[in-house]
């Protein structure tokens, strides 16, 4: 005998739409600032010399090998790619999965925004407690982030993880 739904189980939640819409808005936000961080990493040499001056301390910009400062151009390209990537990837799941309150998706991006935080924030706050100060902005930053996603995903619990 096969066993078929009741009919007398409620149904789902609706999810609001302000969540799902808030993070695909931020989604596709984010996959544009990763993309001009890739792409513009070597045209932003002001922007990138002023970084070094307030990470590594004044004159640090003369100091740097040219070497050290592709390589770090490098790193920012792949940051944004991976920025890009991962927003589009969030923005797509909110918008095909998310928003039907599916909970293999709620958990793939908590999941992924926790694994994140621990390891990026995590990481950079051990070296700002090391002795590199001027960290802290990276660590605003990142906790910008998990605002931005983390409002949404807590607001989107009830409704996936029913």
């Amino acid at each position: 005998m096969n066993k078929q739904l009741s009919n007398t189980s409620e149904p789902p939640i609706p999810v609001p739409k302000v969540w799902w819409i808030w993070l695909v808005a931020v989604s596709v936000v984010g996959s544009i600032g990763g993309i001009g961080l890739a792409l513009g990493s070597v045209f932003f040499t002001p922007a990138l010399d002023a970084i070094y001056g307030f990470v590594f301390g004044p004159g640090a910009v003369t100091t740097v090998l040219l070497a050290d400062r592709i390589l770090f151009n490098v790193t920012v390209a792949i940051g944004g790619g991976l920025q890009a990537g991962a927003s589009a990837i969030i923005g797509f799941v909110s918008y095909h999965a998310l928003r039907f309150g599916k909970r293999w998706a709620w958990n793939a991006c908590v999941v992924g925004l926790t694994l994140w935080l621990l390891l990026d924030t995590g990481l950079t706050t051990w070296y700002l407690l090391n002795g590199y100060p001027g960290l802290w902005p990276k660590i605003v930053n990142d906790l910008g982030f998990v605002a931005m996603f983390g409002i949404p995903y807590a607001a989107l619990h009830r409704y996936c993880t029913q």
